[in-house]
């Protein structure tokens, strides 16, 4: 079958006749809306303190963009850092997930470890922290999705060529309209919903605290690791043949594989009817 998906370019929309806003944030914004929301309710089913979670977001947020920013700039463009060092400031521009996750995970150990030795919550212990995590994780995976959707409204990640027919026409660099190219915004979109709705599932079960955590990076990682065979080689800085963000999906591998190794099978066997 021959790619089915003709060129576009949804940047931007228009709001009540005057209004502009550019697609890519505004979805951006939406997922971080909708992964709160969604964390949130796991948190009330979980008999979590909801105050906790919710005077961690904006810490959370502001991990995630600062840490895309900076991820970008000092692992993807180098070069142009060195010629425009206050490029590093422009938080705005640029975006690394490898980047955005790991600040966040940077800032989450702070916050709950501080958390921990507040004494306005006493009873407040390692194992709950890693129970936030897990309902952070649960909301943030549905929120990638629709921002991961802001990427493939204006093609940011292009991949090879391509006749899959999800390969979308016109966005392969030179810009030709009869060559179609994978379009790994959109692809990852797709994967990380049928991630969301296995989490889903195995949300009505029991389960030992960090699993999400676990199940997740284990998930993502190499589901990125494989997914960046496909771009373009134009495309992205490389280190000795790899992305940036394939050593961070290695390193998400191997922070999956260590949780599941040591607490979650630890817990299981130890784990009891609810």
């Amino acid at each position: 079958m021959s790619p089915l998906i003709p060129y576009f370019d949804a940047g931007s929309v228009t709001l009540f006749g005057s209004v502009t806003l550019k697609t890519p944030g505004l979805l951006l914004v939406s997922g971080a809306i909708v992964g709160a929301g969604v964390a949130l309710l796991k948190a009330r089913r979980d008999r979590l303190q909801i105050d906790v979670l919710l005077s961690f977001f904006p810490w959370f947020f502001a991990a995630l963009i600062v840490g895309s920013h900076l991820g970008y700039v000092l692992l993807y463009t180098p070069g142009w850092l060195r010629e425009h060092p206050l490029t590093l400031f422009e938080i705005w521009t640029g975006e690394s997930s490898v980047g955005a996750m790991l600040a966040a995970a940077l800032v989450g150990i702070v916050y709950f470890r501080r958390i921990e030795r507040d004494l306005r919550y006493p009873s407040f212990s390692r194992e709950d922290s890693w129970r936030y995590a897990d309902a952070l994780v649960y909301g943030s995976t549905l929120g990638w999705v629709v921002g991961r959707l802001g990427c493939f409204a204006v093609h940011d990640h292009p991949g090879t060529e391509t006749d899959f027919w999800l390969g979308v026409y016109g966005i392969c660099p030179g810009g030709r309209s009869d060559i179609a190219c994978h379009d790994l915004g959109l692809y990852e979109a797709i994967l990380v919903l049928g991630f969301f709705a296995i989490l889903k599932v195995l949300d009505k079960t029991l389960r030992p605290a960090g699993f999400f955590v676990a199940v997740m990076a284990l998930a993502y990682g190499i589901t990125r690791l494989l997914l960046d065979m496909l771009r373009h080689p134009l495309g992205d800085t490389r280190y000795f043949g790899l992305t940036p963000a394939q050593y961070g999906s290695m390193a998400l591998i191997v922070l999956g594989t260590w949780i599941l190794m040591t607490r979650v099978a630890r817990s299981t066997r130890g784990l009891g009817p609810e």
